[in-house]
């Protein structure tokens, strides 16, 4: 191998290595999940809404972390023992100025549960697993969480405006502003 090509392959070589570390410094695909309660400060009330964002991490600057909301789930409880209904939508409108939700992690490699209570304005129109059901017109926000004096009702609470709305519809299925949300203690593995 001549003088040109071995210098050609060690600028390539170089030119390669950032990226593969700043890849290395990205969390895994994270699914953050809420949890509406049909009365949203009493934990032993039914859910009647599970909304899951699966999200996924752009750039990592300090402890804070970008992630895109690849994906949203929404499920209406079924009642009286009718099934669960089922609403998705990729890629939702987050209403930031670079389209991704910032979260700051004490350790940004292991992400927490709790740093995802505070999602960004999402919005938009899932698709109903069920083809005979209606799509899905939504937004949600999270609003930082101020407990009552006896405490939260979850061990994980978000606050959260909300509204989902059956395209045909003029009454929400689900709606309320600045309510308490359960999210599980523990992360779920992302789908």
């Amino acid at each position: 191998m001549n003088t040109r090509n071995r210098l050609l392959l060690g600028m390539i070589a170089a030119c390669t290595v950032p990226v593969s570390i700043a890849s290395a410094t990205l969390p895994s695909n994270q699914l953050t999940t809420f949890q509406i309660h049909e009365t949203p400060s009493d934990p032993l009330s039914p859910v009647t809404f599970t909304v899951d964002l699966n999200l996924s991490a752009v750039e990592n600057v300090g402890n804070d972390v970008s992630w895109r909301v690849t994906s949203i789930s929404l499920t209406q409880a079924g009642v009286n023992g009718s099934p669960d209904t089922v609403w998705t939508e990729s890629l939702p409108v987050v209403t930031t100025t670079d389209g991704l939700w910032w979260v700051t992690h004490i350790d940004p490699l292991l992400p927490e549960n709790s740093e995802f209570s505070l999602p960004p304005y999402l919005s938009g129109t899932a698709t109903c697993t069920d083809s005979t059901v209606d799509d899905l017109n939504y937004y949600l926000e999270g609003w930082t969480y101020q407990p009552p004096s006896q405490g939260a009702p979850y061990p994980v609470t978000a606050s959260l405006d909300y509204q989902m709305m059956l395209v045909s519809s003029s009454v929400a299925e689900e709606e309320a502003t600045d309510e308490p949300v359960e999210m599980p203690i523990d992360l779920p593995d992302p789908q």
